[in-house]
């Protein structure tokens, strides 16, 4: 118990010196030259925190209590603003002229997440899609299961059916479970960046068509690719809100040239 007492001491004396750098760091706001430099500080201060909470659970008094909820709740911060900042840095793109995407990678498994959605100069809405891309960024790591398959229908129907109808601001999905991640995303740029503007992704949202999903589009594009020895098929796809199921399967042919 004193050893990890003694561990505990350490360790705070080396978080606060840790988080001390960081926020400085942080004052001077986000810029392209710094951006990893945060992203990887905040890491490193969870990584801090991860080890002092396990050194404090179980609690044997309010002390231990009070810094386990402290912990906690720098924790999460942490983690959501290395969040944020790699989302905008580094996995935000423009779909089309009127689109933004965002990729949210599982950590768990292969396999990613696009979210599609309007940009907004509103501060407030901006925070809202924010927090909307760390809330399915955990879901996803948390339908993923310990031998690293994630269950993308029940995942998928989590997001129709507990995400959509609640959240104000209008946005669509694509998902690749597997396989070639550059071919899928080209097709997603094929199929849905051309297909879709803010009309259409607000019309096919809060469109009341659909209510329970029980199937999600899936575009498929195959490419011919030969290895030594055998001949290979490579296979870029993936899974999409089921409103645009039509319309994109009718075409599904003329984005895969």
């Amino acid at each position: 118990m004193k050893n990890n007492k003694f561990k505990r001491i350490m360790l705070m004396s080396e978080l606060v010196k840790l988080m001390d750098d960081w926020n400085q760091l942080r004052e001077k706001g986000v810029t392209k030259n710094n951006f990893e430099e945060l992203i990887n500080g905040a890491r490193k201060v969870v990584e801090y925190l991860k080890k002092i909470e396990l050194l404090c659970n179980p609690p044997i008094d309010d002390l231990d209590i009070k810094l386990l909820n402290w912990i906690r709740k720098e924790k999460v911060k942490c983690e959501k603003l290395a969040f944020d900042i790699e989302i905008v840095c580094k996995r935000m793109s423009k779909l089309n002229d009127e689109l933004l995407m965002v990729r949210i990678d599982n950590e768990k498994s292969k396999s990613s997440l696009y979210i599609i959605f309007e940009s907004s100069e509103n501060e407030e809405i901006s925070k809202q899609q924010m927090d909307l891309f760390y809330h399915l960024y955990k879901k996803f790591n948390d339908y993923t299961n310990e031998n690293d398959y994630c269950d993308v229908i029940p995942f998928l129907k989590y997001v129709e059916e507990e995400i959509k109808p609640y959240f104000l601001h209008p946005f669509t999905y694509a998902l690749i479970p597997e396989g070639n991640r550059k071919v899928a995303e080209e097709l997603i740029r094929k199929s849905l960046g051309r297909e879709l503007d803010s009309k259409k992704l607000k019309e096919a949202y809060f469109s009341k068509e659909i209510k329970r999903p029980n199937y999600f589009s899936v575009l498929k594009l195959r490419i011919e690719e030969k290895e030594p020895n055998e001949g290979i098929v490579e296979k870029g796809y993936f899974y999409t809100d089921p409103r645009y199921y039509r319309e994109l399967k009718e075409k599904e042919s003329l984005y895969a040239k």
